[in-house]
C-alpha cells in the first residue's frame, strides 16, 4: 500500500512538472511569436470619435506590456455601420493573433436584425475586454424648442442619421414605433462629424452618439448647455447622467419594452477589443493579460482622463457572455424590432445638402 502511494505521488509529481513545462513552453511560444511582429487594431468606424481615441490610446500604451519589438498600429475600416470591418476580420484577416478588432457594440444585434450583408457570426470572436460600457444618447441642439420626450410626441423633430443600418437610424425608429415620438429621419450623412455640423447649422435638431463621444469631442458644449441629453439607450442609466431616462423606460407595454431592451443590449459591450476564436489559445491569453495590464496602467489611466475618456474595465469573458445572451433573444422580439426598422425605412428622407464630410484645408 505504501509502495503504491509512493508510485502515485511520483506520477503526480511527474505530471505536474510536465504540465508546468508545457505551460511555460506555450507562454514562451506566444511571446516569441509577437517579437518583431506588427499588431493591427482594426477600427470599425472613421476617425474623430471615441472608437479612434480608445484604439489610439491602446496602441500607444500596450507596447510596453507586449513582448519586445512588437509594433502596434490602428487602421480605420468604416462602412455599413461596422459590418465591413467585421466581415473582413471574420473572413479575410489572418487568424494568427496579429489582428485585433474594435467592433460595434451592436454586432450581435445587427446579426439578428440585418440579414443582408452580414458575413460573420458574433460568437466567432473572443473579447480581450472592454475599456468602458457605452450608452448612446439622443442629444438635442439648444436652439430646438424640444425639451422633453413629450415634446417629440407632439411635433415633428428632425433627427440625423448616417444609414439605415446604423444606430443613428435604428434608435429613433424604435422610439417612433414603440414610444410614439415623431422623429423625422434625414439619412445619408457621412459620419458623426458631418451630422454634428448639420446640428450646428440647424439642419437637424437631434443627433445620436455615445455619451462618451460627446464628452471627448464636445465637453464644452455640455458644459455650456449648447446640447442636452433627451434619452439614453442602455440597460442601466449612465452614472454621469442619472436623470436622463432610458429608452426602454418610456413604455409600459411588456413586448415593446422587451424590443427596446433588445436594441439596448449592446451597451455593456461598449468599446471592446476582440480577436478571432481561431487564434491559438496561448496568444489569446497573452493578449488578454497585456490588455488588462494596459488599461489599468497609471499612465494609460492618466492620459484617458486628460482626454475625457471614461474607463471601466470589463473582462473579455463577460463580454462574450453578453453577446451569447443577445443571440438567444426570442424570435418574436427580434421580429418586432425588425418591423419598427422597416417602417422607419419607409418614412425616412435623404440628406441632399452638406451630407459629406468637409474637406480639410491644405
Amino acid at each position: 500500500m505504501m509502495k503504491m502511494s509512493k508510485n502515485i505521488a511520483t506520477g503526480i509529481a511527474a505530471l505536474a512538472a510536465a504540465s508546468l513545462f508545457a505551460g511555460t513552453a506555450s507562454g514562451q511560444g506566444a511571446a516569441d511569436f509577437y517579437k518583431d511582429r506588427t499588431l493591427r487594431i482594426i477600427v470599425s468606424y472613421g476617425e474623430g470619435g471615441s472608437y479612434g481615441l480608445y484604439a489610439l490610446l491602446l496602441a500607444n500604451h500596450m507596447k510596453k506590456h507586449m513582448p519586445a519589438d512588437t509594433t502596434i498600429i490602428k487602421q480605420h475600416m468604416p462602412g455599413a455601420g461596422g459590418t465591413k470591418a467585421l466581415n473582413y476580420h471574420a473572413n479575410v484577416a489572418p487568424h494568427d493573433g496579429t489582428v485585433i478588432g474594435m467592433h460595434p457594440e451592436v454586432m450581435a444585434i445587427n446579426q439578428l436584425i440585418r440579414k443582408k450583408g452580414i458575413k460573420y457570426n458574433a460568437t466567432d470572436f473572443r473579447s480581450l475586454g472592454s475599456v468602458t460600457p457605452v450608452n448612446p444618447v439622443l442629444m438635442v441642439w439648444h436652439e430646438s424648442p424640444v425639451r422633453s420626450v413629450a415634446d417629440v410626441k407632439k411635433r415633428v423633430t428632425i433627427h440625423s442619421c448616417s444609414g439605415t443600418g446604423s444606430q443613428t437610424f435604428i434608435m429613433p425608429s424604435m422610439m417612433n414605433a414603440f414610444v410614439g415620438t415623431k422623429f423625422k429621419l434625414v439619412c445619408g450623412y457621412k459620419g458623426s462629424a458631418t451630422q454634428t455640423l448639420a446640428l450646428q447649422r440647424g439642419e437637424v435638431e437631434v443627433q445620436s452618439s455615445a455619451i462618451i463621444s460627446w464628452r471627448v469631442r464636445h465637453a464644452d458644449w455640455l458644459r455650456d448647455k449648447k446640447i442636452f441629453p433627451l434619452v439614453q439607450v442602455g440597460l442601466v442609466r449612465d452614472r454621469t447622467i442619472p436623470d436622463v431616462p432610458l429608452m426602454s423606460e418610456l413604455t409600459d407595454d411588456p413586448k415593446a419594452k422587451a424590443a427596446l431592451e433588445f436594441i439596448s443590449s449592446g451597451s455593456p459591450i461598449g468599446r471592446s477589443f476582440m480577436v478571432h476564436k481561431d487564434v491559438p489559445a496561448d496568444r489569446i491569453a497573452l493578449l488578454k493579460k497585456a490588455f488588462k495590464d494596459t488599461v489599468t496602467d497609471p499612465e494609460f489611466v492618466k492620459e484617458a482622463a486628460a482626454r475625457n475618456a471614461n474607463l471601466e474595465y470589463t473582462p473579455g469573458e463577460k463580454i462574450d457572455a453578453v453577446i451569447a445572451s443577445t443571440l438567444k433573444t426570442p424570435k418574436e422580439i427580434v421580429a418586432l424590432a425588425q418591423s419598427a426598422i422597416k417602417k422607419g425605412r419607409e418614412m425616412k428622407t435623404q440628406c441632399t445638402v452638406n451630407c459629406t464630410k468637409p474637406k480639410k484645408k491644405k
